[in-house]
């Protein structure tokens, strides 16, 4: 028995390390995952357990979102380079933060996330605000 011990401890101490470096590999590959907005937003609705038809009405807010987020480029562009200015002009600033175009922006993506929220169950909805709760507090 006293043989075997140091073989079973090798053993035991090699599948240990298998795994370890298994799922250094598997969360570094899940991390790659998650660089672009799409690939994270799908991420979450794996989570959500999405049925085909949410999954469908998924993929056509987000190709909408995209197209909203599109539109607003050049005005932030317009923002960071004015930003860079020695005196950057207040009013454009304010502008972009609390104009029109941003309330417009801000009205567009609150209908996004209710015609989201519509198309959830209740445990789904609850799941969702609970995982960007989560995500929120983390950023802390």
């Amino acid at each position: 028995m006293k043989r075997k011990l140091p073989l079973i401890l090798l053993l035991i101490s090699l599948a240990f390390n298998a795994f370890f470096v298994g799922g250094f590999f598997w969360a570094k590959a899940k991390m790659k995952q998650a660089h672009s907005l799409e690939e994270r937003a799908w991420m979450l609705a794996e989570k959500l357990e999405l049925t085909e038809e949410q999954s469908r009405t998924f993929a056509n807010l987000l190709e909408r979102y995209q197209k909203l987020r599109d539109q607003k480029q050049p005005r932030r562009e317009e923002f960071w380079a004015e930003m860079l200015k020695d005196k950057p002009d207040p009013q454009v600033l304010e502008e972009y933060m609390i104009g029109l175009a941003a309330d417009e922006y801000r009205l567009q993506m609150l209908d996004l996330i209710q015609e989201f929220m519509d198309s959830l169950t209740s445990q789904q909805r609850e799941k969702f605000v609970e995982r960007i709760n989560n995500r929120r507090s983390s950023s802390k």
